[in-house]
């Protein structure tokens, strides 16, 4: 069969106990009707219950898996093999999509073994098997998305905005032609892109209220169903206290900082956004539109998760260590892992309209840092 997968993705193994944010805990964990035939010849079927219409493993009252035990090691697992295991726990975080005959094979974000492969790497790179080339213009789209993420001689602030006004003039255009994608790589122009869009103004405590008031509506429900409370409880708190305040004295200073300091994990955030794209602009039944919104929803992650982390490093005395970053980097990625009807319905109840336009990208994604 053809496939197409990042090179780390064989790498990629559950680490167990060993893991800081176990997916057993959280989230919904979905039975499907073999699992569930299964597990009512073992007489374990009552741990299922219905959530939301969806039939999922019943949490216990500290959210965590019936099948956990305190060694954070499946039950289940240590008393019948891995065959037990519901098709999602079998599969996370492992993502499969067949798109034109070929199979693609992605790795969630939600994952901290995940992260800890992309912190690794100096660069990741996506392989196709001899034959799995097409003329899908989609995914050409999507491979010149992805050149420019990865294009070094920009950050990955600078590369997202400059991606969303190609993609967004490609959609407007309502046609893939070889000169829009030549526009992605081409040196020259997205040097004159870069300079042009550096050139508009930028007010640093509209990006810093509109990213607040973003990650505070996101966590709202998680906040009240008391999940990931280590994580979201503090720095929510912090964040509905700058709220009441954007114009604080020394407060966009401590942002300036915040960025700065950033600039360490630059490499790791641009793997991070190069996976998502590969993994989730390009579904199945994705056109145009679908692609936009889906790229739109990115942006918003990233933003969302420097929030949280900008929020967190006023909490910790201007400080983050790399596991404090790949543990929040994993819960953004949870909190935002919605599937592509549910997202467009958010931005479409959210914005009122699906798609945005550039000005509203460059706020929650600046081009460049806010205060050069």
């Amino acid at each position: 069969m053809n496939m197409r997968k990042p090179d780390y993705y064989d790498n990629f193994h559950c680490i167990a106990d060993q893991c800081p944010l176990t997916c057993c805990q959280e989230w919904k964990i979905y039975v499907d009707d073999d699992t569930l035939a299964r597990w009512k010849t073992l007489a374990i079927a009552d741990a299922v219950t219905y959530r939301e219409g969806e039939r999922v493993i019943g949490l216990t009252p500290e959210h965590r898996c019936p099948f956990l035990n305190d060694q954070k090691l499946c039950k289940l697992v240590l008393t019948y093999g891995d065959s037990v295991l519901s098709e999602t726990c079998a599969v996370f975080p492992r993502q499969i999509h067949v798109r034109n005959g070929v199979t693609e094979y992605s790795l969630a974000a939600c994952c901290p073994a995940v992260v800890d492969e992309w912190n690794r790497k100096t660069a990741i790179r996506f392989l196709e098997e001899p034959g799995s080339n097409s003329t899908d213009r989609l995914l050409a789209l999507r491979g010149s998305m992805l050149a420019l993420m990865q294009n070094s001689s920009y950050t990955c602030s600078q590369s997202l905005s400059m991606i969303f006004y190609l993609l967004r003039e490609v959609y407007d255009a309502d046609t893939i032609t070889n000169q829009a994608l030549a526009d992605f790589t081409d040196a020259s122009g997205l040097q004159k892109l870069a300079d042009a869009i550096g050139r508009l103004p930028a007010v640093p405590v509209d990006s810093l209220a509109e990213c607040n008031e973003l990650f505070l509506d996101l966590a709202e429900n998680y906040r009240k169903e008391g999940l990931y409370p280590s994580y979201l409880t503090p720095i929510a708190q912090k964040a509905e206290e700058i709220a009441l305040d954007y114009e604080a004295p020394d407060l966009l200073d401590r942002l300036r900082r915040f960025q700065i300091s950033m600039a360490d994990y630059e490499l790791l955030f641009q793997n991070y956004l190069a996976a998502e794209i590969f993994s989730s602009v390009l579904l199945p039944e994705s056109d145009l539109e679908t692609m936009l919104a889906a790229f739109q929803w990115i942006g918003m992650e990233y933003a969302v998760l420097r929030q949280a982390l900008f929020l967190r490093w006023l909490l910790d005395e201007e400080v983050l260590s790399y596991e404090t970053i790949r543990n929040y980097l994993c819960v953004i990625a949870r909190m935002t892992g919605y599937d592509e009807a549910d997202y467009c319905e958010y931005l479409e109840n959210s914005f009122e309209e699906l798609i945005w336009d550039w000005g509203y990208f460059a706020l929650i994604c600046p081009h460049r840092s806010v205060f050069s």
